[in-house]
């Protein structure tokens, strides 16, 4: 957000502070979610990822 305010860029950031700061809480929580898939999402790509390139980790 502070990226996108100092260069003028218009993206998600811009996006959730406009909708916090017209209380549009749909928008902030459909953002929330978008993020909390990301980072879910991207946690079980690592997880996949280090139990092939590391064969001594086995999946329980």
């Amino acid at each position: 957000m502070i990226v996108e305010t100092v260069f003028n860029y218009r993206g998600m950031g811009m996006f959730v502070v406009t909708a916090a700061q017209g209380l549009d809480f749909s928008a902030i929580l459909g953002f929330s979610l978008l993020i909390g898939v990301i980072i879910v999402l991207t946690n079980l790509i690592i997880d996949v990822m280090y139990t092939i390139l590391d064969p001594t980790v086995v999946l329980r």
